[in-house]
């Protein structure tokens, strides 16, 4: 069984360093990125089972991000978390339009929160087998 890895995308060291190491400690594997641009050259090499994403980023924002990834046949269909602290109506209902399957603000998300909708949207074979049993 192989373990799940996320890649956390989020300019902010802090944010970004907060959600690898809560997903570290729940036994998640975890990758970070700075920006969009870096977060694609990490996705050349490995494929991630779940995007947590950050909207406000400086090169490319985090929708941005999303429309490229859907437009790219080799990753539309990663699962994308927003992980963001934009959560006005109109920056959720973009999100979810191109398809991003969950919205964690975070001001409010908790540790067991961001866990339970990494599990959920995650597609590891090995959660999708637990999850059917």
């Amino acid at each position: 069984m192989k373990e799940m890895m996320v890649l956390v995308i989020d300019d902010t060291d802090s944010a970004r360093d907060v959600a690898e190491r809560i997903l570290k400690f729940y036994g998640v594997q975890a990758m970070g990125a700075r920006s969009g641009s870096e977060a694609f050259s990490v996705l050349e090499r490995v494929e991630p089972d779940l995007i947590l994403l950050d909207i406000a980023m400086p090169d490319m924002d985090g929708l941005t991000f999303l429309q490229r990834l859907r437009d790219d046949s080799r990753w539309e269909a990663v699962p994308v978390v927003m992980m963001t602290a934009m959560a006005d109506e109109e920056s959720v209902g973009r999100a979810f339009r191109l398809g991003a399957c969950d919205y964690l603000v975070k001001a409010d998300f908790t540790a067991p929160r961001m866990l339970e909708v990494v599990r959920r949207h995650a597609r590891s074979g090995s959660m999708h087998r637990e999850m059917h049993h």
